[in-house]
């Protein structure tokens, strides 16, 4: 360098620099790569180029831009690598020949035949793409600023993808957005009072989605207030609702990228909160504006992303989570499935066991007070407090040797703050209108406590049998047969009164609705292996009472087939419960075939059934005949087997008789 600085090597040098100029205009990439490199190098070694030198070296390109059809990507391209050497050496004059020069490239019938096709692929459009990556590299000076263009591009851009039908994305975007990103504040300025313009917001919105819109989205970060008061705080109605839909299409796209910011707005959340509210009603009763519905759609999604977003910086806001939850059982919000996914990700999934203590007790003291409705406490419970319980005890079946969230503490919570006052405080009308589902839940949650903690749970012993049996009084078929469910588990994990059990289950065999079926079935399954030891009203170990109950409601009630088929889907699902019993069911069994697949179009439930009792009987009839001919195991047999072996071998001696078969 101190060789080419020297006055005898100065003609050298000059020649190696035209060298370089002329280099940019080749066709080779790697040429113009090479020949780009090392204009760099001299200019960090030269403060001015000689003006004759500059003036050969960017008369081509400044002769192309005298006219459109002269206009090339390559020639384009070499003016954006002049333009970030020798800025100061170029004129912001350069966007307004080129958007005139745009006009003609682009012009309506380009325009027609282009949007047919793929955009990328056109010659013109790749030109105009090519023409929009100028405008960020143009310099500032005092007659006129590279940021007064603003206005023309956007509009352009605008212009061609509606022309090109385009909304959502375009290669016009890119160039566009490096503009934008060098003037960030005058963008935004741009947009501003625009916000009540969907084609503007919309636009904007979409830019700030982009992943390349930083600078942009700090600045309205910084001015949100003023987002806020250009929209949300307008008067003029016929302004104000595409202004608020547009500002919440703006913070869904800035939140899509950072939700840092969002930690410290409380205010901007309850206006979001309350505008979400104006935005729903409106849709639902039809009074607002028919082009802002689809909108207005849209933004009720992204309001939910942004309140997940916000609870995800704040999970500790409890005030914030089940006012939204308030406000989503209430109808006043559309629910989404964001929401849902947030509760499973951030808090049934939660490590924390001190976050779950804080919802699991916020929603106990939410389901004692009167004045939260009957849906708001149906889902705290349903999709917060169960689903706890659920993921506790799976954290502990598959890692025993970690602590456990339900405790002793939590048990005497749940006992002070719902057993307890239960037994004194309900009713069959709740106050509200509608079915009371979180009564179903309540009973779900305390089947699973008895269920996995029953230990934990045996000191309220006596007030959970009250409390369920409280709602059994109830006329409501699933909360009753809820309450079966849950008085099984109790009688399955401790010792219950004689008069108790036999009740239940005299109740549940006599429980034939369809609509409680699978409830109680599943309240037979839980204290099916304890009959023997609930109910010990007989000494016939043959027949014994808890078997006797089946037999008499089946013969009682063999006119009522779905009375028929609850019994024997009980007995199908515990065959071995009866078989000491069979031959007191199997003549009821066989005529009853009949009456469950009726002729000619029976259901497929039905004759799954009589397939089942088929199979039962084929069981039965098998194990007696394994029993009888097992003479070298009689050691192992059962009394009741031992005393039915004898009889039946003193029988065959007597006179041969058949074995137990379906009567003639």
């Amino acid at each position: 360098c101190q060789d080419f600085g020297s006055q005898q090597q100065s003609q050298s040098k000059s020649r190696i620099i035209a060298v370089f100029f002329q280099s940019l205009y080749s066709a080779s990439a790697d040429v113009i790569d090479a020949a780009n490199a090392g204009l760099k190098a001299v200019l960090q070694h030269t403060n001015k180029l000689p003006k004759d030198l500059l003036q050969n070296g960017l008369r081509p390109i400044l002769m192309n831009l005298q006219d459109a059809k002269k206009l090339s990507v390559q020639g384009l391209d070499g003016l954006a690598r002049l333009l970030a050497l020798l800025t100061n050496y170029f004129k912001a004059e350069i966007g307004e020949k080129l958007l005139e020069h745009m006009k003609v490239i682009a012009d309506k019938a380009v325009l027609e035949k282009a949007s047919f096709a793929l955009i990328e692929q056109n010659p013109q459009m790749k030109i105009v793409v090519a023409t929009f990556n100028i405008f960020h590299l143009l310099p500032s000076n005092p007659h006129i600023s590279a940021a007064t263009f603003m206005n023309d591009l956007i509009n352009r851009v605008l212009e061609l993808e509606e022309a090109l039908r385009r909304t959502q994305y375009s290669p016009f975007r890119e160039p566009l957005l490096k503009y934008i990103n060098r003037y960030p504040k005058e963008a935004w300025a741009f947009f501003f009072p625009k916000l009540h313009e969907m084609r503007y917001g919309r636009f904007l919105a979409q830019l700030l989605a982009a992943e390349a819109s930083g600078p942009l989205r700090a600045v309205i970060v910084v001015d949100i207030d003023g987002l806020k008061q250009n929209s949300f705080d307008l008067h003029d109605m016929e302004k104000r609702e595409p202004a608020c839909v547009n500002a919440v299409h703006v913070v869904y796209s800035i939140c899509q990228h950072n939700t840092e910011w969002l930690a410290d707005r409380g205010p901007l959340l309850q206006t979001l909160m309350l505008v979400g509210k104006e935005l729903y009603s409106k849709r639902k009763t039809d009074k607002i504006m028919s082009n802002l519905r689809l909108a207005a759609e849209q933004a009720g999604e992204q309001l939910i992303h942004i309140f997940v977003a916000y609870l995800s910086c704040v999970p500790q806001n409890l005030d914030f989570l089940f006012h939204l939850i308030d406000m989503v059982t209430s109808d006043e919000i559309k629910l989404q499935p964001s929401f849902f996914s947030y509760i499973y990700t951030h808090i049934i999934s939660s490590p924390s066991h001190d976050y779950w203590r804080s919802i699991v007790m916020r929603s106990l003291d939410l389901y004692t007070t009167r004045h939260a409705s009957q849906s708001t406490k149906t889902f705290a419970f349903r999709n917060l407090v169960n689903p706890i319980l659920a993921m506790d005890v799976q954290r502990c079946m598959s890692n025993p040797i970690q602590q456990p969230f339900t405790d002793k503490n939590l048990a005497e919570a749940v006992h002070s703050k719902l057993w307890k006052p239960q037994l004194t405080d309900i009713s069959e009308d709740s106050g509200q209108p509608g079915v009371d589902h979180s009564r179903l839940e309540l009973l779900q949650m305390s089947a699973l406590l008895l269920k996995h903690h029953h230990s934990l749970v045996s000191e309220a012993r006596k007030d959970i049998i009250k409390f369920a049996w409280s709602y059994i009084r109830f006329e409501d078929t699933i909360n009753k047969h809820a309450a079966y469910v849950l008085v099984g588990y109790f009688i399955a994990q401790f010792e219950t009164p004689v008069k108790v059990s036999n009740q239940i289950y005299v109740a549940l065999l006599k429980a034939h609705q369809n609509e409680g079926r699978a409830l109680v079935m599943q309240g037979l399954d839980l204290i099916a292996d304890v009959l023997p030891k609930r109910l010990t009203g007989t000494s016939d170990s043959k027949f014994p009472q808890w078997a006797r109950w089946p037999k008499k409601i089946l013969s009682e009630e063999s006119s009522n087939l779905q009375q028929l088929i609850s019994i024997f889907h009980f007995m199908v699902r515990h065959p071995n419960r009866f078989f000491e019993s069979r031959e007191h069911f199997i003549p009821l069994i066989i005529p009853s075939l009949s009456k469950i697949a009726q002729l000619p179009n029976p259901s497929n439930e039905h004759k799954k059934l009589v397939l089942s009792l088929i199979e039962t009987i084929w069981h039965w009839e098998e194990q007696r005949v394994a029993i009888t001919e097992r003479p070298s195991s009689q050691m192992f047999e059962s009394p009741q087997a031992k005393k039915r072996r004898l009889e039946a071998s003193q029988g065959n001696s007597a006179s041969p008789a058949p074995a137990l078969g379906p009567p003639t």
